[in-house]
C-alpha cells in the first residue's frame, strides 16, 4: 500500500468530530482555536477551510515544541491516532497532508526542531507510520 491508503477505512470519525477532538485535547489549544476561529470567521459553520484552520493547529504545536512547552502533547498526538485509526478518507488526509504535513513543513524551518525526530516520543503507531512516509515521500525516498 502506498500514500495513506493504509488508513483508509469507513469508520466513525469525520472532519467536524476529528477537528473537535483534536482542537479539545489540550485545553490552551481549544482556547487558541476559539480564539483563532472567532477572529477568521463571522460563521465558522459555513465559511471554513479545513487545510487552512487545521495549518494553525499545526503552528500551535510547532510554537509549543520550539519553546518546550509540550505539556498535553501526549493528549494531542493520542487524538491524531484516534482519528487515524477511525475516521473516514477525507478526514485522515485531513490529518496527514494538512496537519502533520504542516507540522513538518512549519519545524523544518526551525533551528531548535528536527522533525525526524523530536516528535517520535508522541507518535503513537499509525501517527508515526503516517510521519515516515511523508518524510519519504518529500526526500525522495517514495
Amino acid at each position: 500500500m502506498t500514500n495513506w491508503e493504509y488508513y483508509k477505512k469507513p469508520n466513525s470519525i469525520d472532519k467536524d468530530k476529528a477537528i473537535e477532538l483534536i482542537t479539545s485535547s489540550i485545553p490552551d489549544l481549544k482556547k487558541h482555536w476559539d480564539i483563532y476561529k472567532s477572529k477568521e470567521y463571522t460563521d465558522y459553520s459555513t465559511e471554513r477551510n479545513d487545510y487552512i484552520d487545521i495549518g494553525e493547529v499545526a503552528r500551535y504545536v510547532v510554537v509549543r515544541a520550539k519553546s518546550k512547552k509540550t505539556d498535553g502533547f501526549s493528549s494531542f498526538f493520542d487524538s491524531v491516532e484516534a482519528v487515524l485509526a477511525n475516521g473516514d478518507s477525507d478526514t485522515i488526509n485531513l490529518v496527514v497532508v494538512g496537519l502533520l504535513e504542516d507540522i513538518q513543513n512549519i519545524s523544518s524551518g526551525e533551528k531548535d526542531i528536527d522533525y525526524h525526530t523530536d516528535f517520535d516520543i508522541w507518535l503513537r503507531p499509525k501517527t508515526k507510520e503516517a510521519w515516515e512516509q511523508i518524510i519519504q515521500f518529500w526526500e525522495g525516498e517514495q
